[in-house]
């Protein structure tokens, strides 16, 4: 029987099209081919019923029989011979000017269903179609070409990391965990990268029961399949027996003649049970790469559990690189722009990706749609976090004492022991953080130094917190905005002036790393120049900065050039200054300030001479609001 042709139109009200007929199906069946269509994957029969009424119980699987009989009556089979995977092979077509994507998408009260929506909003919106379906768009935005750039500068970055490990794959199985936040590009930057390394690659979301993953492994990779293997592989989707799959799965797998990469998706989900399936994967005798996509907050807790399937030299780690100012190839976009652009999106691709940030942008913060704060928010449900508490948290000033948190949660109903567990959760998962006063980092390493001690509390992601605040009644923000500022923060004293001339402007810097310091702080660098910027918000305060840069033994004196785009007016006229020589090494210190007013946007330079003996020149930023630009240090 010929496989129908499907389409699907998702940007406005949603139309299914099955060799060029309108197909009308129900509202649950609709559901079911969207998340199909955009997932490109198969779905076992028990995760559809579980995703489509998920308080049904055993009720699901009939509820979910009747809707599959219902559309093979309409000639759309999605479970041919009966198999316990659900799989479409549908085409969607280009983004329509003025129609959102999935405009009238149903998740049937699945709060599941309802974040993964908003993420595939998200990515329907910036690239103008489904990721990795290869249909050309028409996205009229001009998103889709705008994002050409970011996209391919991740691409880039992995590359390097990722050409010795497929290079080893080729002798012995490899295992990487790629480690990213989501909708950072983490699926869009494999499907590019892993073709163009010459690997063919089978993709499996990750469950706890590889009585799942099996099928799903198996019928993913029926098409890499040729003639007796195909059918073989076919045939056995339909046992009812996992461990008679995983026998013949070895064979099928070495039949495949071209070098594999199996991805498998949602990797922090693997248990004691399934991670077997990786350790079967290991031990093939074949050319072999196996990429395990995971999150920040479940990197550790997985390569804990897959260190103990790969042998010495077999597993690697690669993470989504932030963002840079060299992540952007637009012609138009001048240094300044896209520093403010990495600025206000944190670094991250969701945001920096949004029509806000794409336009022309001052120092003014630029509020961002509702899509991304709607990924923001279920990134905070994803990693199993009580959106309500955080909430609530997200509108008081931060930094914020434990004792305060406890004291909000413990009266909106929460008991002191779930109280100290939703604190605890958030700073497992890398939501929340302790800040100190005063933060120290160590150029060119990058490296950040936090005291030790039991800190206030604040969010790790201004956006993240923003997004979350902007979920609660506008009056029930006002209140708790009162519930208690900020804790006192002792500022360093200046203690004497330095001379900043104006000057000519350098050569473009060139920042190819970027470091995520506590407290919201990114460092972008590159030779003889670095970058410290900051997003913050009214109300909410920032610790005070100290960047160590060495100094020759012998050298007397230190020159550099800066810039200031945008000043903070809480930050003594300059969230800039240099550390005065009898300062010592270590903070509070006595600082330099300027002997005049410095105008943003202006290049200066500035030079004085080292403490002596001293071997490292110290400055210090201050402010909720920076973004400073530093380049020629020099020391004579």
């Amino acid at each position: 029987m010929t496989e129908p042709e499907v389409q699907l139109d998702v940007f406005g009200p949603l139309r299914i099209y099955v060799d060029g007929r309108l197909l009308k199906p129900s509202g649950r069946a609709a559901t079911l081919l969207t998340y199909l269509a955009l997932e490109a994957a198969p779905l076992h029969r028990l995760a559809a019923a579980r995703l489509l009424w998920p308080l049904a119980g055993k009720a699901g699987l009939q509820n979910l029989r009747v809707e599959l009989s219902v559309l093979r009556r309409q000639g759309l089979d999605l479970s041919p011979h009966r198999a316990p995977h659900l799989t479409l092979r549908a085409v969607l077509r280009p983004s329509v000017p003025g129609q959102e994507p999935l405009a009238d998408f149903n998740d049937h009260g699945n709060p599941l269903l309802r974040d993964w929506a908003e993420q595939q909003r998200l990515r329907l919106r910036l690239l103008g179609t489904a990721p990795g379906l290869d249909l050309p768009t028409t996205s009229p935005s001009g998103a889709a070409s705008a994002e050409a750039g970011p996209l391919a500068w991740l691409a880039s970055q992995l590359r390097v990391r990722l050409e010795p490990v497929v290079a080893a794959a080729r002798h012995r199985p490899q295992l990487l965990v790629y480690v990213g936040r989501q909708a950072s590009g983490r699926r869009e930057t494999l499907r590019r990268l892993l073709p163009e390394l010459g690997l063919s690659v089978v993709e499996v979301s990750a469950a706890p029961s590889s009585d799942e993953m099996l099928p799903s492994l198996l019928l993913n990779l029926c098409p890499l399949l040729e003639g007796s293997a195909r059918h073989d592989a076919e045939t056995l989707l339909h046992t009812p027996h996992p461990d008679l799959l995983l026998a013949h799965l070895g064979r099928l797998l070495r039949s495949v003649r071209a070098p594999l990469a199996v991805v498998l998706h949602g990797a922090e989900r693997l248990g004691p049970q399934s991670v077997g399936m990786v350790n079967f994967l290991m031990d093939l005798p074949r050319p072999l790469l196996t990429v395990a996509v995971t999150t920040p907050a479940g990197a550790e807790g997985l390569e804990v559990l897959l260190s103990a399937h790969a042998r010495p030299g077999q597993l690697h780690v690669a993470a989504v690189p932030l963002l840079t100012t060299e992540s952007f190839t637009d012609p138009a976009g001048t240094f300044a722009q896209h520093a403010e652009r990495v600025r206000q999106s944190e670094g991250w691709l969701a945001a920096a990706s949004s029509p806000e940030l794409q336009a022309p942008l001052s120092g003014l913060r630029a509020r961002l749609n509702a899509d991304v704060k709607r990924v923001l928010r279920a990134e905070v449900s994803a990693a199993g976090l009580e959106l309500a508490a955080f909430r609530l948290l997200a509108a008081v000033p931060s930094p914020f004492p434990e004792g305060t948190a406890l004291k909000l949660l413990t009266g909106r109903g929460r008991t002191e022991a779930q109280a100290h567990a939703i604190l605890e959760a958030g700073l497992a998962t890398g939501v929340l953080e302790r800040v100190a006063d005063v933060l120290e980092v160590t150029l060119p390493q990058g490296t950040a130094r936090v005291p030790d001690g039991l800190y206030p509390l604040a969010f790790a992601s201004e956006l993240q917190r923003a997004a979350l605040a902007a979920g609660l009644d506008p009056s029930e923000r006002t209140s708790l905005r009162q519930v208690a500022g900020p804790p006192p923060v002792s500022r360093p004293r200046l203690s004497g002036v330095l001379d900043a001339q104006p000057t000519p402007p350098p050569a473009r810097p060139q920042l190819s790393q970027a470091h995520r310091l506590p407290s919201g702080f990114l460092l972008l660098q590159g030779e003889g120049s670095f970058s410290v910027m900051r997003l913050g918000a009214p109300g909410h305060t920032a610790p005070t900065l100290y960047v160590q840069l060495g100094a020759p033994p012998d050298a007397q004196n230190w020159q550099f050039d800066f810039q200031l785009q945008g000043i903070d007016p809480a930050a003594l006229r300059s969230p800039l200054h240099v550390v005065a020589p009898a300062g010592g090494d270590r903070g509070p210190a006595a600082l330099l300030g300027w002997s005049g007013d410095l105008e943003p946007d202006t290049w200066y330079r500035a030079s004085g001479p080292l403490a002596a003996g001293g071997r490292r020149l110290r400055l210090c930023l201050q402010g909720s609001d920076v973004l400073v630009h530093v380049t020629g240090v020099s020391f004579f």
